[in-house]
């Protein structure tokens, strides 16, 4: 049974047991959780859970919802985990799962790892993981022999992309991003989507691009009711959520770049073991990123 406690505000001290999948809180005696704080709007936050992962969710509240400090645009979803805390109006609260913490290690300043199997689906066998993470460990090889060769650094960020498109089959597009210490922003330098073209060109989650240049954090979140743009409506229609993860790229204390994931479609586009993968590669894109800087350009190519 997962308990959200009160930290700070009209109700310090307060504790709310709660056992269902979707709980509402806020000031008014309708909510799961009541919180008597007239800074709190009367249905102010929801969290839910998908498989053992929790998510909060602001309702549009008239003083808004921060996450670490951090603020929760109102319609998206945002992973919260044990340790997180959660700012409505006065009111601070914190999240405790209630689950064993070896089940339930998703935290957002990631890596290790953000994400978890939904318990409906079956995950891979052992013999299933153990083919996996031996390709996953050629492939590193691999990538180590070729980021050696700076002539072809270019060919090294397309073959992470490559990979991580081959070994994550929910996604359904990727990307790294060079960070640019002059313009203080995120610049896309290779991108690939299953579906090529019109996937390529829907847009990314500014905001999580934003949390997680200011946070330093790996962020996961869940944004409902996204629309593709009108000239591709056709061929997707209204997408009801895409599920996206953002991992920093850095070098010490130093922001580099980032990998972004996202999937359409899907509530479970990522499971712990990929992120376990992607914690791998984003060291490595590092030196990648490094040696791209070094030559004085992005690194990236238009070639197929």
């Amino acid at each position: 049974m997962a308990k959200l406690q009160i930290l700070d505000g009209p109700a310090k001290g307060q504790a709310f047991h709660f056992d269902g999948e979707i709980v509402y809180v806020g000031r008014s005696p309708g909510n799961e959780i009541q919180v008597n704080d007239t800074t709190v709007s009367r249905k102010h936050l929801k969290i839910f859970k998908i498989g053992r992962v929790f998510f909060a969710e602001d309702l549009k509240s008239r003083n808004g919802t921060l996450i670490n400090g951090g603020p929760l645009k109102p319609g998206e979803s945002i992973q919260i985990d044990e340790g997180d805390t959660i700012s409505m109006g006065a009111t601070v609260m914190r999240l405790h799962p209630g689950v064993p913490r070896g089940d339930m290690d998703i935290k957002k300043d990631l890596p290790p790892s953000v994400s978890s199997e939904a318990p409906a689906e079956s995950g891979p066998s052992p013999e299933e993981r153990r083919s996996r993470s031996l390709k996953e460990l050629e492939f590193i090889h691999e990538l180590l022999e070729s980021i050696k060769e700076s002539p072809r650094i270019h060919r090294f960020f397309d073959q992470v992309i490559e990979f991580i498109l081959h070994s994550l089959p929910r996604i359904d597009r990727a990307a790294v991003f060079r960070f640019d210490l002059k313009s203080k922003k995120f610049e896309e330098i290779v991108t690939q989507a299953r579906l090529d073209e019109p996937q390529k060109a829907l847009p990314y989650k500014q905001t999580v691009l934003d949390q997680v240049l200011e946070t330093r954090k790996a962020i996961w979140t869940l944004a409902k009711t996204h629309e593709a743009p009108e000239d591709l409506s056709e061929q997707w229609g209204t997408l009801e959520f895409v599920s996206v993860v953002c991992i920093p790229v850095t070098s010490g204390s130093n922001l580099l770049g980032a990998i972004y994931l996202d999937g359409f479609g899907k509530e479970q586009a990522f499971r712990q073991e990929d992120l376990l993968v992607l914690k791998s590669l984003s060291a490595l894109l590092a030196i990648g990123l490094e040696k791209a800087n070094a030559a004085g350009g992005s690194g990236a190519s238009n070639a197929p």
